[in-house]
């Protein structure tokens, strides 16, 4: 009887249709773009290997 409650509820309809809702807008939103940098980075975002190769090649130079 208490899980039959559950579903007559009103309260529990809103916070399910609440629920879907927020798993949509999750799913929909791109957390990271193709390239492996975060969604919607410019055109100055750097690559962790960018970044990686060119304190490598700083380090280099200095010895």
């Amino acid at each position: 009887m208490i899980l039959l409650h559950l579903f007559q509820d009103p309260a529990f309809f809103l916070a399910v249709i609440a629920g879907f809702a927020v798993m949509a807008g999750l799913f929909a939103i791109p957390i990271r773009g193709g390239t492996g940098q975060h969604a919607g980075a410019g055109p100055g975002a750097v690559l962790v290997w960018q970044l990686s190769a060119a304190l490598e090649a700083e380090r280099a130079a200095r010895t």
